[in-house]
């Protein structure tokens, strides 16, 4: 997995299973967005102490799933610019995340695959 918080800044070592192999995509293929990308599946999970997701503040573009699952205090998504996902986008079980606002932040993502947002506060449940 490479991860890119600017113009060619990878903060991890990759794989050559990367687009690219070399950070980036390959010349004259779809490169995504300016700004923050990732190339690989992001889960965060069952992290009782997480209020907010300002350390990925800077992710703009994801390759893969992103998935934010049962993080009991998280509150809020406001500090993610998170605008494309190529995979799934799930928003799961957080009891202290307002419901209403979990369904705005997936709707003003570009999601390829499914967008799931439930059991949340004040939601429906998860199937």
């Amino acid at each position: 997995m490479r991860l890119h918080l600017g113009e060619g800044e990878a903060t991890t070592g990759g794989s050559d299973q990367d687009p690219g192999g070399d950070g980036g995509a390959p010349a004259g293929e779809d490169t995504g967005p300016t700004g923050g990308s990732f190339y690989g599946n992001i889960l965060i999970a069952d992290n009782d102490v997480l209020t907010d997701l300002s350390a990925m503040g800077a992710l703009v573009f994801a390759w893969a799933d992103v998935r934010f699952r049962n993080n009991a205090a998280l509150t809020s998504l406001a500090a993610l610019q998170l605008s494309e996902v190529r995979g799934s986008l799930e928003i799961s079980d957080h009891p202290a995340l307002d419901s209403a606002e979990a369904q705005a932040f997936a709707d003003g993502i570009d999601v390829w695959g499914t967008a799931t947002v439930c059991g949340n506060a004040g939601g429906i449940a998860c199937p």
